[in-house]
């Protein structure tokens, strides 16, 4: 199967987000503000680049056990 960078969508979403959270009655906030972890979380929600995300996915390669061992004979 043949993919161009330009076909590809990606969702970008934010893996923790403290503001759907606390609106549903879960506060986290304060308690990794504690941990100091606050900025952690950040770097998580940060940027996305699409289009490196893009270019790499169109050139991955995915090998099993099975064909590293046909490949190695």
């Amino acid at each position: 199967m043949s993919l161009e960078e330009w076909e590809l969508n990606v969702q970008v979403e934010n893996p923790v987000d403290f503001i759907f959270l606390a609106y549903h009655g879960c506060e986290l906030r304060d308690i990794y503000q504690a941990q100091d972890l606050v900025d952690y979380f950040g770097m998580l929600n940060g940027p996305t680049y699409l289009s490196l995300v893009r270019h790499f996915w169109v050139r991955a390669q995915v090998y099993d056990m099975e064909v590293l061992k046909q490949k190695s004979l």
